[in-house]
């Protein structure tokens, strides 16, 4: 019988149907204080072995964690295809990082592994820190270990610069766990979940001020989630701001900076508006959406008297800095007559406070009408040249050759390299849409996402979700990790930066990964990713 085990780096994904992976044995490297580090325990059996223990010996105490890394099915993976997948074949994929069970079970002839993180305390004296990673069996018919050192460098990640939006759904939460929007229970929830996201790098909350219009089909609607009270009385309308403040001010106690406001228009072109509940006489009632024209005079009054109270409370909250504002999603330039009028509403409003969008055409910009436009990764270096400070970029189901993207079946340095791009084109913001969509494409249905991860068929799996639902709040992804270290990455450089120059840090990445980089073209090794921070902590030491 034969049990065997393999170090892995947290940017191999340890397929159960392969061969041993392919790499060197990972075995050493180096982090910051402040950090979290992960790496693998990949694990094989020829046979059937039952309650395997698995166990970590370290000085680092509950700084190391063991979670077991799942499987889920991968159906749709993409459209169009390039080279640097992991197999273009359906099949299950690993991605949830799972409570780690009382004993693992081998099976026969299958990879597997356990991912081993690390939460670098911020006062941890500088040194290595070897980490014993042992499987066992109380026959000892199963007894491998092996030992990682990983060294901890005497100095501290910066605070996080560049903004993070991964959209946040507030009736996934309710609809998966089975609880009312608004409930206790919803709270406590949102708190774990919130926590969540600022822990891994998210900054910028998507805050539904009314239902967002997002992914929703024409004619139908989402669950409501509208945060502001609306009542239409005989003087006009009255807001009532008391469940948004909760909103705010418990994100901001988990450690959430910044606020985006739900889109004011739907998505696709501003030409309706969301849906909004306003209570007239008693009683709740929709009285805007699909029906409504974004253009018209009733619409057009709400939404006026709308964000002059909504302005008044931002200020009162001492948000102006930290906010922003959303027209219409994704815009084509087939909508640029609606998105004028769309917008200069809310720009008469909103004085200097931030509006900004996903879209691709530089028209808007040029135009005057968004300011601080959001392209998409293929389309950024246009938006580069343009010389538009301040830059985000996004990306989502597309594109899907060539650039980063964060699909289950893509390897996890095409995740990670976000981190260097984002270094790269000196962007200040990335925005993804799907942090816990749990639902069918256009919202058409709840999906279970540890047996969906396509959206019902619809989107490349991995792209509408980073979080499974869990008992009492998120289940990580192997992608969610990978996300936070992309963000570490770029901290890392920007640390270094500080010290040396940008252009000494540019000059050491081109070095690494041999040559200048692009939104097409970059290392697609994990070996040459592990290098480079390995490279970029080395300079930090010595500076």
């Amino acid at each position: 019988m034969l049990f065997k085990v393999k170090p892995v780096s947290s940017m191999t994904k340890v397929m159960p149907w392969a061969e041993a992976p392919g790499e060197r044995d990972f075995l050493a490297a180096s982090a910051l204080r402040g950090e979290v580090f992960s790496f693998q325990a990949a694990y094989y059996a020829d046979t059937h072995f039952f309650d395997i223990n698995c166990e970590v010996e370290s000085s680092l105490g509950d700084a190391v964690e063991l979670r077991q890394v799942g499987l889920v099915p991968v159906e749709l993976l993409c459209r169009e295809f390039d080279d640097n997948v992991i197999s273009r074949a359906p099949g299950l994929y690993p991605d949830p990082l799972l409570p780690m069970p009382d004993k693992l079970t081998a099976y026969p002839f299958q990879w597997r592994s356990v991912w081993v993180s690390v939460r670098v305390p911020e006062d941890c004296p500088g040194g290595k820190y070897p980490i014993t990673i042992k499987f066992s069996q109380q026959t000892e018919e199963v007894a491998e270990q092996f030992t990682f050192t990983l060294e901890v460098l005497p100095l501290s990640l910066p605070v996080q610069q560049c903004e993070r939006t991964e959209w946040f759904y507030a009736d996934c939460i309710s609809s998966l766990h089975n609880t009312p929007v608004w409930s206790n229970r919803h709270w406590e929830l949102l708190e774990n979940y919130f926590r969540n996201m600022a822990d891994h790098g998210i900054t910028q909350l998507l805050t539904p001020v009314f239902t967002p219009p997002l992914d929703t089909a024409i004619g139908t609607e989402r669950p409501t989630v509208q945060l502001v009270d609306v009542t239409l009385t005989e003087n006009g309308y009255e807001f009532g701001f008391e469940r948004l403040e909760r909103w705010i001010k418990l994100a901001q106690n988990c450690g959430l900076r910044r606020f985006e406001f739900s889109h004011l228009y739907t998505q696709w072109g501003a030409k309706h508006a969301p849906k909004i509940i306003v209570r007239r006489n008693g009683v709740d009632e929709k009285m805007f959406g699909w029906d409504t024209e974004a253009m018209g005079k009733e619409y057009q009054d709400f939404l006026a008297e709308f964000l002059r109270a909504l302005v008044s409370l931002i200020d009162r909250l001492d948000l102006r800095r930290n906010c922003c504002f959303h027209v219409s999603d994704e815009p084509g330039i087939d909508a640029l007559d609606n998105y004028r009028h769309a917008a200069k509403v809310i720009k008469s409003c909103l004085g200097d406070i931030e509006m900004m969008d996903a879209m691709s055409h530089l028209e808007f910009y040029n135009e005057g009408l968004c300011k601080h436009p959001i392209p998409s990764i293929a389309k950024v270096e246009k938006f580069v040249d343009a010389g538009i400070e301040n830059l985000w970029t996004y990306y989502c189901c597309n594109p899907t050759i060539l650039t980063t993207n964060r699909f289950i079946h893509y390897p996890g340095a095409r995740t990670r390299i976000l981190g260097v791009q984002l270094y790269n084109y000196d962007l200040k913001g990335f925005l993804h849409w799907g942090y816990n969509f749990w639902y069918r494409q256009y919202s058409l249905g709840v999906i279970d996402p540890y047996k969906v991860t396509d959206a019902g068929g619809r989107f490349p799996c991995g792209d509408a979700f980073l979080v499974y639902p869990g008992e009492n709040g998120p289940v990580d992804s192997l992608r969610h990790e990978l996300m936070r270290e992309a963000m570490q990455d770029l901290r890392a450089m920007q640390l270094l930066e500080s010290h040396a120059g940008r252009a000494n840090v540019m000059s050491l990445i081109e070095e690494v990964t041999g040559g200048k980089l692009s939104v097409n073209s970059y290392p697609q090794s994990a070996e040459v990713l592990l290098n480079l921070r390995q490279s970029i902590n080395r300079k930090l030491q010595s500076a």
